[in-house]
């Protein structure tokens, strides 16, 4: 009885520990960098409307935002029409205020503060910027293509928290098994 309690108050705290956002760090930004550096250290350039925003809070790390564009001009990286981006939530952990229905330029590196599965992420020290605003940007830049790849990424960012979800299930379901099985045994 003793292991069985022992081994519900470690799957709890397990569970506290990992379930529960690490508090985001500040976010202070040096000089932002000239175009042409901000192109070579990025993983994809492109502008594009975002089509929604859905606040991410993950098993590990901070919480954070996705952002699904639709893209209408690429520079470097994507060639796919829809790309879905991470950024912080805000409040100082260097997350950029995404909103729906606006145009973004937007430089996006590998994945390295926000955890989950995607592909791209930008903090505002990145040059990315609303599309309006963006102009000394797009001149040094130049002529950009359009996307070739049709893709429809809207569900993606549900199946992942359902698979969340799904894994917690069964990590609890598992527990409840192995505690009634030990104290069916004793």
């Amino acid at each position: 009885m003793k292991k069985a309690c022992l081994l519900v108050l470690i799957a709890v705290i397990f569970a506290g520990v990992f379930s529960f956002p690490t508090a985001p760090k500040a976010c202070s930004c040096a000089q932002s960098p000239g175009v042409e550096d901000e192109v070579s250290r990025s993983k994809a350039v492109f502008a594009g409307t975002v089509l929604n925003v859905q606040e991410k809070r993950p098993f590990f790390g901070a919480p954070s935002k996705s952002a699904l564009f639709e893209v209408e001009e690429i520079w470097k990286g994507v060639e796919q029409s829809q790309i879905i981006v991470r950024t912080g939530s805000g409040d100082g952990d260097c997350g950029s205020e995404f909103q729906e229905g606006a145009a973004y330029l937007v430089y996006a590196g590998e994945p390295s503060l926000y955890s989950g599965f995607h592909e791209f992420e930008t903090v505002i020290c990145s040059r990315t910027s609303e599309l309006g605003s963006a102009q000394e940007d797009l001149a040094v830049l130049g002529a950009g293509t359009p996307p070739t790849e049709q893709v429809n990424l809207a569900s993606q960012e549900n199946r992942q928290t359902i698979f969340m979800w799904i894994v917690s299930f069964l990590i609890v379901g598992v527990s409840a098994v192995y505690i009634l099985l030990k104290r069916k045994k004793a």
